[in-house]
């Protein structure tokens, strides 16, 4: 039997292990495995990261939490949402693509969030500036020039227009959200890693942490990369994992862009 197939038997045997023990095995294990071979990069898709994913979830998601978001805020940011959306001309409202913290609490996420963040092509976001102008009903024009939403439940809640090709270049894939769409979890998850290292907030890591845990859970891989994403990724990965933020990348990165960046086990 070969050395090769000898350790991914191990790694399927260890995947139920409790976190700690089976990372210690791990990088102990790896350490002496090296030391006679020389170091190589693992495809997230292999056998290693197929039993890697469930401890890399279990940890993330015993990670410390902050208060989640009240049910009214919830459903005043949906609302939001969703009345927007019908600002714009029906057959472009699926252009409309929901990003930020309420698109994760549209995936799931309780994590506290206060505004509605939106990326579309320019004619979509013409189309809510003129509603807006127009007079469109509980919509009013901040001092700072952002537009804010008097939702139903009493709350004001604050809208970031962005158009796609500025500070969002691209999105990959998007899910259908009411009549507009949400941005894909590996999306939002890319998207998040970018404010993380330049704004570090402590909500934004969690939202970071609980979008990876949903990628590495449902065995997703992120979307191929350029060189700028990647080394954001690994920033982040860095500044909420601490020293397993290699491995946790490892797990939802594709297999040339961990080689590319050349990270290596």
């Amino acid at each position: 039997m070969s050395k090769e197939i000898q350790l991914e038997e191990l790694f399927v045997a260890l995947s139920s292990i409790d976190f700690y023990g089976y990372m210690n095995f791990f990088f102990s294990f790896s350490f002496c495995f090296n030391q006679a071979n020389p170091p190589r990069a693992l495809p997230a898709s292999s056998i290693y990261f197929k039993a890697l994913r469930p401890a890399f979830v279990s940890y993330l998601r015993s990670m410390p939490k902050s208060s989640p978001i009240s049910a009214p805020l919830r459903e005043a940011l949906i609302e939001c949402f969703r009345t927007t959306t019908r600002l714009v001309r029906p057959e472009l409202r699926h252009q409309l693509v929901l990003v930020g913290g309420t698109a994760s609490i549209a995936h799931g996420s309780a994590f506290y969030t206060e505004d509605v963040d939106v990326v579309a092509p320019s004619n979509v976001l013409q189309d809510i500036c003129k509603g807006v102008m127009d007079g469109a009903l509980n919509y009013s024009l901040e001092p700072d020039g952002k537009i804010a939403f008097d939702a139903s439940q009493g709350i004001r809640v604050r809208i970031d227009l962005i158009q796609i090709g500025d500070s969002i270049e691209r999105i990959h894939a998007t899910v259908p959200f009411f009549e507009g769409s949400v941005a894909s979890m590996s999306d939002l998850l890319r998207l998040r890693a970018m404010t993380v290292v330049d704004r570090g907030s402590d909500g934004q890591a969690e939202d970071f942490r609980w979008l990876l845990s949903g990628v590495a859970k449902a065995g997703q891989l992120l979307p191929g990369l350029d060189d700028e994403e990647l080394k954001y990724m690994l920033d982040a990965c860095r500044f909420c994992l601490g020293g397993l933020y290699c491995l946790v990348l490892y797990s939802v990165l594709q297999e040339e862009d961990g080689r590319a960046f050349g990270l290596v086990i």
